[in-house]
C-alpha cells in the first residue's frame, strides 16, 4: 500500500497568550473609590489582578474586563491589547471579533507587539476585519521585528507561502529560526520541515529531526506526526517502528489526521505494533472522516477486503469516491474499475472511462492501460486504435507488464499498428523479465515457430 509523507506546513492562528498580562509592577488591593482616582496603569493592574486572581483578588473575568476597559479608554496600549483579547476569546464579555480588531488596532498603532501580531492574524483570516494579506504581512512584520516569537513564526509562514509578500524560502527560514530559537513550537515544527526539504537552507535530515523533536516534546501534533514519520523511515535517526508508533499515537490522539492515517497503516501491516485490522480500521476511519484522501483509500480497501470490518463493496465505493474526488490517482483508478466491473455500483463504462482518464493524466500506469483497452474496444468511448496505442505505450513505458504484453500482441498481429515482430519481441521481453507468464509463453511460441532467432 503506497504511503505518503505526512509532513505538512500549516499557518497556526496564534491567539494572544496571557504574556501581555505581565510587565507592570503589582500593587496592593485597592478599593473602588481609590481606583476611580487612579491612573490608567493602576486600572490596568487591577484588571490583571482580577484576570489572574492575584494579589488578594478573586479571579473574575467581568471585573478584569471592566478595569481593562477603563484603562483602554484612557489610551493604555497594554489594556487595549488585553481588551482585544477578551473580545476575541469571549472572556468576561460576549465574543465580538469586530470589537477585538478595533482594540487591537488602537493598541497596535501605539506599537504594542502582541496587538500587532494578533491584528495581523485577524487580517490574514478575515476575522472581525476585511481580509487583507498585505495588511496581515505589514502588522505581523511590525511585531516580528520587535521580537514577538508568534509573529516571527507567522511571518516565516507568509514568506514561505507568498502571502502578502513574494515567496522567499530564505526569509521564511530566517524568521522560523528566530522564533524557533525562542522556543516557539510551531516555528520549530516548520523549521524541521524546511530542513527536511532543503528549503531556504541546505537539506539536513539531522537538523530536521532535531527541530521536529524540540517541537514534538512541547506537544505540537504536526511535529509529533512528522517525528513518527522520521522514525518510521529512518530519516535523521535510526529506523525504529516502535518509536514511530509512539509518536504517531501522541499526534493521532490530538486529532492529527495524517498521524491517524499513518497509525492505521502501522496497525494494518504490523509495524512496531502487533497487526490489528480492527485498530487499523478505527484509525483509518478517524482520519478519513477528517478528509484525508489516503486514509479514505485505505479505509475503502478495508471495506472491500473485509479487514477489521464487515466486507462491503458499496461502502468501499463510497470511500474510494471520496478519495478520488480529492485527486487521489489510485482511488480514481479503482473507481474506474468498479464502474467497469459493476462492483459496489451499477456498471457504467462511460463513468469508468471518466475516472480512468483522470488517473491516467496524473500518470498512473494501470489507469493508462485500462483507458487504452477502453479505446481499443470502444467501451464507454468512441473506438480509436490511435488513442489506444498512445495510452498503452505510456503505460508500457512505465513498466506495466500487462500493457507491455498487449503492446507486444498489437505489434505481433498488426492490430492498429504496422506489424513488427521485432517490436513485439521487445515488449514481450520487457514483460517476461518481470515474470509475466503470458509474455513468456508468447516469446516461447515465437522462438518455436522460427519467427525469432
Amino acid at each position: 500500500m503506497k504511503r505518503r509523507t505526512p509532513l505538512v506546513i500549516r499557518f497556526i492562528y496564534i491567539l494572544m497568550t496571557i504574556s501581555f498580562l505581565w510587565g507592570c509592577g503589582t500593587t496592593p488591593k485597592q478599593s473602588v473609590d481609590q481606583a476611580r482616582a487612579s491612573t490608567p496603569s493602576s486600572d490596568y493592574q487591577i484588571g490583571l489582578n482580577y484576570y489572574n486572581g492575584s494579589n488578594g483578588y478573586d479571579k473574575n473575568m467581568s471585573g478584569a474586563f471592566y478595569w481593562f476597559q477603563e484603562a483602554a479608554l484612557e489610551g493604555h496600549a497594554e489594556a487595549q491589547a488585553a481588551l482585544g483579547w477578551m473580545y476575541e476569546s469571549g472572556e468576561g464579555v460576549v465574543k465580538d471579533e469586530k470589537q477585538a480588531a478595533t482594540w487591537y488596532l488602537k493598541s497596535a498603532k501605539q506599537g504594542n507587539a502582541y496587538a500587532q501580531s494578533n491584528l495581523g492574524s485577524m487580517y490574514l483570516n478575515g476575522r472581525g476585519i476585511a481580509q487583507s494579506d498585505s495588511q496581515a504581512f505589514s502588522w505581523t512584520q511590525k511585531s516580528a521585528v520587535q521580537g514577538n516569537a508568534f509573529a516571527q513564526s507567522n511571518l516565516g509562514w507568509m514568506y514561505e507561502n507568498g502571502r502578502g509578500v513574494a515567496q522567499d524560502y530564505k526569509q521564511a527560514f530566517t524568521w522560523y529560526l528566530k522564533s524557533a530559537n525562542r522556543g516557539n513550537a510551531f516555528a520549530q515544527s516548520n523549521l524541521g520541515f524546511m530542513y527536511l526539504e532543503g528549503r531556504g537552507d541546505a537539506q539536513s535530515d539531522s537538523q530536521a529531526f532535531n527541530w521536529s523533536q524540540k517541537s514534538a516534546v512541547q506537544g505540537d501534533a504536526t511535529a509529533q506526526g512528522n517525528l513518527g514519520w522520521m522514525y518510521e523511515n529512518g530519516r535523521g535517526v535510526a529506523q525504529d517502528y516502535k518509536q514511530a508508533v509512539a509518536w504517531y499515537l501522541k499526534s493521532a490522539k490530538q486529532g492529527n489526521a495524517y498521524a491517524q492515517g499513518n497509525l492505521g497503516w502501522m496497525y494494518e501491516n504490523g509495524k512496531g505494533v502487533a497487526r490489528d485490522y480492527e485498530q487499523a480500521f478505527t484509525w483509518y476511519l478517524k482520519s478519513a472522516n477528517q478528509g484525508d484522501a489516503r486514509a479514505q483509500e485505505n479505509l475503502a480497501l478495508m471495506y472491500f477486503n473485509g479487514r477489521g470490518t464487515t466486507k462491503s463493496a458499496s461502502q468501499a465505493y463510497i470511500w474510494f469516491r471520496k478519495s478520488a474526488e480529492q485527486g487521489n490517482l489510485l482511488a480514481q483508478t479503482t473507481l474506474g474499475w468498479m464502474y467497469q466491473s459493476g462492483e459496489g455500483v451499477a456498471r457504467d463504462d462511460k463513468k469508468a472511462v471518466t475516472w480512468y482518464l483522470k488517473s491516467a493524466k496524473q500518470g498512473d500506469a494501470s489507469a493508462q492501460r485500462q483507458l487504452a483497452l477502453m479505446y481499443l474496444t470502444g467501451s464507454g468511448i468512441t473506438q480509436s486504435d490511435r488513442q489506444g496505442l498512445i495510452w498503452l505505450k505510456k503505460s508500457a513505458e512505465q513498466g506495466d507488464s500487462s500493457a507491455q504484453v498487449y503492446l507486444g500482441e498489437m505489434y505481433q498481429n498488426g492490430w492498429g499498428v504496422k506489424k513488427s515482430i521485432n517490436e513485439a519481441v521487445k515488449w514481450y521481453e520487457k514483460s517476461a523479465e518481470q515474470g509475466n507468464e503470458h509474455a513468456q509463453n508468447a516469446l516461447g511460441e515465437l522462438y518455436a515457430s522460427g519467427q525469432v532467432f
